[in-house]
């Protein structure tokens, strides 16, 4: 492996044919990855990234920069400023972050998510995830069956062929279902979306889902064309959705006709959101390995990282994926919990830790001074209130990371000790996320139990409790196995 910096000036870097890490700092610069797992980082400037061949992390930083993933599953970061990126090959997660940014997807499955700013995306093949997020978004889904969520402002969103999923979300929204060619979508209207219109909408197969009323408050309006409507909501001022169906063959169609095409949670939930419960950091998370500290979305298969029990362990996976902002609203179990700098004492965590709810983090039971247990981030945020669980309506998504390593874990992360991902049979049968994430890969076999987990009816006891016991001192060297 490689590791290639960067001068403050203009650079041209060129990685080998392994696993390179390369930070081009400040200045336009130009970074090639060539093939192999590899880290670019451009960082202030208008850089030009390019991953090549490999399952590559690619961190544009501040400026207008252009971001190629290549080949395989990468993630691209923009970070502010107007950025172009490009997923290419592969089950890519892009990120625009601030700024206008142009997205494109390319095949496969993909998770994209524009950021603050007018952005322009364009999923093109793959059944794929995308968020515009605040601003004038522009979405085109393409083929493949898509969920797209336009987010705050005046979006447009296209779904394509398919049978997608399409929310505009708050803002005045035109929304294109596609007509006889853009297959069974199902468009999401919700209180407060604002003014939305679905021009292509064929009532022989699209569905409206509404939500925050109740069925029987759903009206449906005539205009003067017999193929235009107008669904609201009794008593909701500034909430209404245009119908317009003029492709389409009955110009005699009624209201009792159009409302069998409106339907809500009860009646039909909406699809099983993938990222249910994850167990994983977020991705900027800092963690200790021999090479120093390493963002965890950096990290690659091989790396060593500081164990508590076992000194130096080697990653075995690094998967990742995004919530978007868009699905977070309603649903706590996707927002991630806030753990403050210092809120473990001793000046611990050394930076904020964000984690999904249900990851874990070390703590011993003072009471007899040896039994260790593990405590979730949610637990610390609604029972200890040491965190934050974040805000309903974020502005931006997160990227999660999971790390795998031989066995169940406790890694050094911000100066903290916390758990890596358990696969044991009982983990795989309940977490959805795991199974998904890790189908078809080799992993290694854990049959022993995890640390025993501190419930929510332990923490009445939590005075018999510390955290202070389970936070890694600077110069603490992890236990030898």
């Amino acid at each position: 492996m490689a590791t290639i910096n960067g001068t403050p000036g203009d650079d041209k870097l060129n990685g080998s044919w392994q696993d390179d890490d390369i930070d081009g700092d400040a200045g336009d610069d130009t970074l090639r990855g060539k093939s192999g797992n590899d880290s670019l980082s451009g960082g202030t400037g208008n850089d030009s990234l390019d991953g090549g061949s490999g399952a590559d992390t690619l961190l544009g930083g501040d400026g207008d920069d252009e971001l190629d993933g290549g080949s395989q599953d990468d993630l691209l970061q923009g970070g502010a400023g107007n950025d172009t990126l490009d997923g290419g090959s592969g089950a890519d997660t892009i990120e625009g972050g601030d700024g206008d940014d142009l997205i494109e997807a390319a095949s496969q499955d993909d998770v994209i998510s524009g950021g603050d700013g007018n952005d322009t995306i364009e999923g093109e093949s793959g059944d794929d995830l995308a968020s515009g997020g605040d601003g004038d978004d522009l979405l085109e889904g393409a083929s493949g069956a898509d969920t797209l969520f336009g987010g705050a402002g005046n979006d447009t969103i296209t779904g394509g062929s398919g049978d997608d999923v399409l929310t505009g979300g708050a803002g005045d929204d035109v929304i294109d279902a596609g007509g006889y060619g853009g297959g069974s979508d199902t468009i999401v209207f919700t209180v407060g979306d604002g003014n939305d219109t679905i021009d292509g909408f064929n009532p022989a197969s699209d569905v409206i889902h509404v939500g925050g009323v109740a069925l029987e408050d759903v009206i449906l309006t005539a205009t003067e064309d017999p193929q235009v409507w107008v669904l609201s909501f009794d008593g909701v001022e500034g909430t209404s959705l245009t119908l317009d169906f003029t492709h389409y063959w009955n110009e005699g169609l009624t209201v009792e006709d159009l409302i069998d095409n409106v339907v809500n949670i009860e009646a039909a939930p909406l699809p099983e959101d993938p990222y249910e419960t994850p167990i994983c950091l977020a991705a900027d998370t800092r963690i200790r390995t021999a090479r120093g500290q390493v963002a965890a979305c950096a990290l690659r298969e091989g790396d060593m990282v500081a164990t508590l029990d076992a000194g130096w362990q080697p990653v075995r996976l690094v998967l990742r994926h995004t919530v978007l902002a868009a699905e977070m609203p309603g649903n706590k179990a996707l927002r991630p919990v806030t753990i403050p700098a210092g809120s473990f004492g001793n000046g611990l965590p050394r930076r904020t830790i964000r984690a999904s709810r249900q990851h874990a983090f070390l703590a011993t039971d003072l009471r007899d001074d040896s039994t260790e247990v593990t405590i979730r981030a949610a637990h610390l945020a609604e029972h200890l209130k040491i965190a934050t669980l974040g805000p309903e309506a974020p502005a931006q998504g997160v990227t999660y990371v999971h790390l795998l390593l031989d066995a169940h874990h406790l890694i050094e992360a911000e100066g903290v000790w916390t758990e890596t991902i358990f696969s044991g049979p009982m983990a795989m049968a309940n977490d959805p996320v795991l199974r998904r994430l890790i189908a078809g890969r080799h992993l290694p076999e854990m049959t022993e139990r995890a640390r025993p987990l501190l419930l929510r009816r332990d923490l009445r006891a939590w005075d018999g409790y510390a955290l202070g016991r389970a936070t890694a001192h600077p110069d603490r060297k992890p236990r030898a196995a």
